[in-house]
Order: C-alpha cells, then structure tokens, then sequence
C-alpha cells in the first residue's frame, strides 16, 4: 500500500498537479504573461508553450512578483516598488487571497483555481478565474528557486523573520516591548526629523537577536518606508549602522526583497555621496566586520550601492 501512495505521489509530481502549500511557499514567484481560457480548456494548459507564445506579457517596466510567507501572509510586488500585503488560504485547489488594504482598481478579495507545473525543473504557477465562460488566467514563474546548497539561502533560511513568527507569539513578544517601540509597531508614532524618531532610531541599531531582532528589522524597515524630508536625508548613516550591526540577519533578506534592497541602497548611497566618501572606503571598512558565508552576500549588496550611486550623478 505504501508503495502504491509513493508510486502515485511520484507520478503526480513528475507531470503536475493542482497546488499545495508547500509548493507556494519560500519562493519569488514573478508573473510571467495573462491567457484567457475557456472553462473547458483548464485541465490541459500548461502541456504545451502557452508560456512563450500567447497572451499578454507583463509591461516594459517590469513583472508583478508575489511571495507566499509561510504564516499566510502574501506580499505582492509590483513593479514601481509598492508592495500590497495580505493574507491567503489554500483548500483543495481553490487559492483565496485577502489583501490588507482594497485599491480604488482592485478587488480586496481574489480566489483562484491553482494549477502548478514543474517541467524540467522550470516552476510554473497557474492562477486561473472561479467565474465565466472565459477565464484570464495568470502565469507566474519561480525564477529564482531556494537552493539548499547555496550558503547565501542556508543564512536566509535559518534566519527567522517577523512574518515568519506565529501571531500568538508575536502578541506576546509586543507585550513585552517598549512602549515608544510599540507605538511605533501600532502606527501612532509618525516619524519626522525630530528627537524622537532619532531616539528610536538609535535604539533599534542595537544588536539584538532571536525573535527581538526579527521585530527591530520590522520597525526600521517601516521607518525606511515612511521617511522622506529631512529625515530622508539622514538615513543613509542609519542604514550603514543597522547593516553592519546585522549584516548575516539583513542582507540575505533584502537579497529576495527588492522594494526594500534599493531603499537600502538608495539611502547609503546619497549618504556617501554626499559625504564625499568612496564605495571602496565603505567597503574597507565595513567587510571585515561581515562574517565569512555573509561576505558574498554584501559584494551584491554593493554593486546595488553602485548601480544607485550612478543615479544620484546623473
């Protein structure tokens, strides 16, 4: 019997199934291209080239890129760097996804039939409409799959997250938290160039570990978000603090989170800039502090300083 359910699961997998949880999560998926389908039609896409040859592609300023986190939260990416959050449930093979905040041209709640493919090790996922004769149906593709024997995704997995946190247990780590740091997390703080932003800011660029680190990187990425003016323009040096402090945390993260990597990059490279500093005095001083599996993870990060830093010249 047992070899009968192997035998089955195998097959299964080697031809495409409809989706499961696993196969959604801890991975990039990038939309590739829209087709629109017949009901009729939906057991047999993605047999043949559909991917490459019909439908719409995405625009010329990039690909809508979503992330299934693993306590059902989703993140989705669009091209211009806005991210939309929200929360998704996957039964049988009906995906609903619940986004946190309805936009004036999106529905606050989507459901899919899903349908995944894994041909010759390409992953492809098919979103398809629950309603209508004609159905659109949206590809993605796992460009960027986690490879176990890559050092950089062995740090991004050990590493735990704030999304990576059960909610219970993310209750009780806020009801142990300071409560100017808690009220920033709650949205009743709005930070500004004033001496409590800087105070916060300043707290949250202490080495921390465990689940408080995961909450600090919350909060410093929600200042990044958030800052503009004058305290835009002092970022940069608390960006440089809060990555050399925790570099192995941070930047296997902003490896797989582009919105957040290029406000990173963004900052320290208007801070140096305009500081009349090198990237190669960054560099020298700051890589030896970086330990040895994170090194290859901050040569990326500095090609990002780079590509920003031109930006600022032109």
């Amino acid at each position: 019997m047992n070899k009968l359910l192997f035998f089955c699961w195998f097959v299964l997998g080697s031809i495409g199934v409809y989706g499961n949880d696993s196969i959604l999560v801890n991975r990039e998926w990038t939309e590739r291209r829209t087709i629109y389908v017949k009901e009729s039609e939906i057991d047999s896409i993605g047999e043949d080239t559909v991917i490459e040859n019909n439908g719409i592609a995405c625009g010329n300023d990039g690909c809508i890129k979503i992330e299934f986190l693993k306590n059902h939260h989703i993140r989705k990416i669009y091209p211009n760097g806005r991210v939309r959050n929200g929360k998704w449930i996957l039964e049988d093979n009906i995906l609903t996804i619940v986004y946190d905040k309805k936009e004036r041209w999106e529905n606050k709640k989507n459901k899919f039939i899903i349908k995944y493919r894994n041909k010759k090790g390409y992953p492809t996922l098919y979103l398809f409409e629950t309603k209508g004769r004609v159905r659109a149906c949206y590809i993605f593709c796992n460009y960027l799959p986690k490879d176990t024997n890559n050092t950089y995704t062995q740090v991004y997995k050990s590493n735990v997250y704030w999304e990576d946190i059960p909610q219970s247990k993310q209750d009780s780590i806020l009801r142990h938290t300071d409560s100017d740091l808690l009220s920033l997390y709650q949205g009743k703080i709005v930070v500004s160039d004033n001496d409590e932003s800087f105070k916060l800011l300043n707290k949250l660029c202490h080495k921390e570990s465990g689940m408080k680190q995961a909450l600090y990187f919350l909060l410093f990425n929600k200042i990044i978000e958030e800052a503009d003016g004058a305290l835009a323009e002092v970022m940069g040096e608390y960006c440089m603090r809060f990555v050399d402090k925790n570099a192995d945390f941070v930047l296997p993260y902003l490896a797989s989170h582009e919105e957040f990597c290029k406000l990173y990059a963004s900052f320290i490279a208007t801070e140096l800039y305009y500081n009349e500093k090198s990237l190669s005095d960054y560099k020298k001083k700051t890589l030896p502090l970086m330990k040895p599996d994170t090194k290859p993870a901050f040569e990326t990060f500095l090609k990002r300083i780079e590509k920003e830093s031109v930006k600022i010249v032109e």
